[in-house]
């Protein structure tokens, strides 16, 4: 997945050659910016290899939606937390200013720590990420706080249709948590 993420947005914000890193770090926020550092990096034959792996979750994905219509998971491991919650570390943020005197694995190092500690927030919708399979998610529960809490459900490439029912469904059944809370 981290292969992915760099080379993909590192490719989508190679037309920004031009502006002074300092510019960018600060306009892209860290894992844009790292992605778009290290994702030139990332060699053919690894990425081709992660290639290989996305077809194989593409295919299991399809195997599963044979037996099954939908798959269910949590959104998030926990309730929606604050943006600096979420933040790198000060650590990981001084690594990510001296990433040009590093050698390519040490910045692949720092990489994945930085993805690390992202995305262990989101940990169930990576798959969908990296299959393309469709999925919605849906603000179904919500703490005292009044905090939402979502199911992420997700189902067949083509599918869409029947997310967007299930969706109205809930809608329907006054079963969705929308309300805005102040923070």
């Amino acid at each position: 997945y981290y292969t992915t993420c760099l080379v993909e947005t590192g490719r989508n914000l190679a037309n920004f050659k031009d502006q002074s890193d300092r510019v960018l770090c600060k306009a892209l926020g860290d894992l844009a910016w790292l992605s778009y550092k290290i994702g030139p990096q990332i060699s053919a034959y690894e990425y081709s290899g992660m290639l290989k792996d996305q077809d194989i979750l593409i295919e299991q994905n399809a195997k599963f939606y044979q037996n099954y219509d939908l798959f269910l998971t949590p959104t998030t491991i926990s309730v929606a937390k604050k943006q600096t919650e979420c933040a790198l570390p000060q650590t990981l943020k001084n690594l990510l200013s001296n990433l040009q005197s590093m050698s390519i694995r040490e910045q692949r190092d720092v990489a994945i720590q930085a993805f690390d500690n992202t995305y262990r927030w989101t940990p169930f919708t990576q798959l969908m990420n990296l299959t393309g399979d469709p999925a919605i998610s849906l603000p179904v529960y919500e703490t005292i706080n009044g905090l939402p809490i979502g199911v992420q459900i997700s189902s067949l490439k083509g599918n869409e249709y029947r997310l967007l029912q299930v969706a109205k469904d809930f809608e329907e059944h006054g079963l969705l948590k929308t309300h805005i809370v102040s923070l």
